[in-house]
């Protein structure tokens, strides 16, 4: 007679073993998660954005008042400057206004500049370019002089921009 070999059997502590091992992987896991979750930076473009969520219907109306107006605008790099022109409802250009701005990277906030535009013509407006290849989101301010009425305090607006390799457009 031949001996036959025992099947092994899966006794209580091999199962606890698989228990405490699988929830030791999923502890471990959730515990680096959130790590990384606390000591990244949260994403906001703002510091105060419950603040900014409070006020943005004053946001959505001042939006409205500057369309209301129908100042249009015209931005575009060109060499190493960056050009933009605003005219008003009628199609006139619109001078002696004080322009300024940033230039700022779309996905990391470690790279931008200032931008101090000058007026070079009536209605035009340039400012010098410093940045390199790539995507950018350009925030520029347009306001009149205090001394002229207006009926818009500022004009705001925020566009993407391309900057092509190797030069600017």
């Amino acid at each position: 007679m031949t001996a036959q070999a025992r099947p092994a059997s899966i006794d209580g502590t091999i199962i606890l073993l698989i228990f405490a091992a699988f929830f030791g992987v999923v502890f471990a896991v959730n515990g680096f998660f959130i790590y990384q979750a606390l000591s990244t930076s949260p994403g906001e473009q703002t510091g105060a954005s419950y603040e900014a969520g409070l006020h943005y219907n004053g946001t959505l109306a001042a939006e409205r008042a500057q369309d209301a107006v129908g100042w249009r605008h015209v931005l575009r790099p060109q060499g190493s400057l960056l050009r933009i022109s605003f005219n008003d409802a009628t199609g006139a250009p619109l001078d002696g206004l004080e322009v300024q701005g940033k230039i700022e990277r779309a996905a990391t906030a470690g790279e931008g500049q200032a931008l101090k535009f000058k007026s070079t013509a009536e209605g035009f407006y340039e400012a010098p370019l410093r940045v390199s290849a790539g995507a950018w989101v350009v925030s520029i301010v347009a306001r009149k002089p205090v001394q002229e009425t207006s009926s818009v305090a500022a004009y705001r607006l925020k566009e993407r921009l391309w900057i092509p390799e190797g030069g600017r457009d």
